[in-house]
């Protein structure tokens, strides 16, 4: 009995730690990948780039010098972006000839008529909401609880805490 309670123990033991690498190399079931909400905050707290936490039309008439991020949009995009832009819990409507010059990164939203628009950057969409806070016009990511934001050793203490009582019930 002691025999196979300590190799389940080591076995236990073990499965946090790949967990752990499996985790920090792809991306969350249920949230976004850490470096991706890194580059959210940091793109809509830039205090160049022109923001909006509304909905935003940049007509085809228009030439935006720089980058654009938009919170709680939608953002409809028919002229021109010459940095990336970021939608973040927003939808994305690219008209046709709309041209940026950067990427696009959409987190919680969709993008339509991107087949129509140029883009000279990556073209990045993440179905997963961004869970935030703001303090004045900045922008805060909210942690998810047991999400990629948990430090891994919570989760290494939780899931001994929960496997040491069933030990202790069976």
């Amino acid at each position: 009995m002691t025999c196979a309670r300590s190799l389940l123990a080591l076995a236990l033991a073990t499965v946090p730690i790949a967990a752990q690498a499996q985790r920090d190399s792809t991306p969350p079931a249920t949230g976004l990948p850490r470096d991706v909400v890194r580059e959210v905050v940091a793109r809509f707290n830039a205090t160049t780039a022109l923001r909006a936490t509304d909905a935003l039309e940049i007509p085809a008439t228009r030439e935006v010098a720089g980058d654009v991020a938009v919170l709680n949009g939608p953002l409809t995009l028919a002229g021109h972006v010459t940095g990336h832009v970021v939608a973040i819990n927003a939808d994305v409507l690219l008209r046709p000839g709309a041209r940026i010059d950067g990427d696009l990164l959409v987190v919680g939203g969709e993008v339509e008529g991107s087949e129509g628009a140029t883009i000279g950057g990556k073209l990045r969409v993440y179905h997963a909401p961004l869970r935030f806070s703001q303090q004045g016009d900045q922008l805060v990511a909210t942690p998810d609880v047991g999400g990629a934001e948990e430090q891994w050793w919570r989760r290494l203490e939780r899931r001994r805490n929960a496997n040491s009582n069933r030990l202790e019930v069976a």
